[in-house]
């Protein structure tokens, strides 16, 4: 469902950078699946992008700019919507202060930008629509709704860039392009304020837990794409918290485990322990 992730070398960069293409919509869905199914696959992907991703970049066409059916607008939709379905505890404010909310990066790229419109007339149509959006989504807390929800722009960090044909203007799109990668390479995108804090060593186990959970939430989707009920439980703050805490675990039990097995050998052998009430309480 999902393209292979692409790692970024620290050639140009000076920590890794991994970059996961889901492709365009009709490429996450099979044309013989059911609308239902089709939809559930969808928001389990954006569900799993928003908990993996600190930067989101989300692409159309330029003249598509305020048409909902042709820019997209239901995907951004589904990824508000699965927002507020991850994250209910950062949707009120009087649960959560403003200033201690995880952002999420959300870059629109303007393709093929050749008619000389303003980009900032598309900006400001853009998040006037993304605001609209935000607003029509249901923000649910435990069993009611969000009495004071924060606004869009409290959890997205939002920026518009546009790029020009790249076969028509293709010198003027190679300098546009190299200015968007260096925003990732200089790390004006990728700030610590929208970092997800997941440790590296713990990152394949957070994957794997995130899309676990995140299929739970309707379901595990079997290749067939069937799914069952199912429920999602956690936040990305508790999954990375409860990595944390097992891998401390494990590994001061690791610790324990290998003492405690050189103890039970030498005993065999018949050696006697020297300090052994002072080394076991160390």
């Amino acid at each position: 469902m999902i393209a292979k992730p692409t790692l970024l070398s620290n050639q140009i960069s000076s920590r890794p950078i991994m970059v996961l293409d889901s492709g365009s919509k009709s490429s996450l869905i099979d044309s013989q699946e059911s609308s239902t199914t089709a939809r559930d696959l969808i928001s389990c992907f954006m569900s799993f992008s928003l908990a993996m991703s600190d930067v989101l970049v989300y692409n159309l066409w330029a003249t598509d700019v305020g048409r909902y059916e042709a820019a997209g607008y239901d995907i951004l939709r589904s990824i508000f919507t699965e927002y507020c379905r991850l994250f209910p505890r950062e949707l009120n404010e009087n649960q959560l202060e403003v200033s201690d909310l995880k952002k999420t990066a959300l870059l629109l790229v303007l393709h093929d930008h050749d008619d000389g419109s303003s980009l900032n007339l598309m900006r400001e149509t853009l998040v006037s629509d993304l605001e609209k959006l935000w607003n029509d989504v249901p923000k649910s807390v435990g069993s009611g709704y969000a009495t004071n929800p924060v606004k869009l722009i409290e959890v997205f960090e939002i920026s518009v860039t546009s790029l020009p044909h790249p076969k028509h203007r293709k010198a003027e799109f190679d300098l546009k392009i190299d200015a968007l990668r260096d925003r990732f390479v200089e790390s004006d995108l990728l700030k610590s304020d929208y970092s997800k804090a997941v440790p590296l060593e713990a990152f394949p186990t957070y994957v794997d837990l995130v899309w676990q959970d995140v299929c739970g939430a309707r379901g595990s989707v079997g290749q067939n794409g069937t799914t069952s009920a199912g429920v999602f439980g956690v936040s990305r703050k508790d999954l990375v918290a409860s990595y944390v805490c097992d891998n401390a675990y494990n590994s001061q039990y690791k610790s324990v485990m290998r003492t405690f097995n050189s103890w039970n050998s030498g005993v065999d052998r018949g050696r006697v322990i020297g300090r052994f009430g002072h080394s076991a309480e160390r």
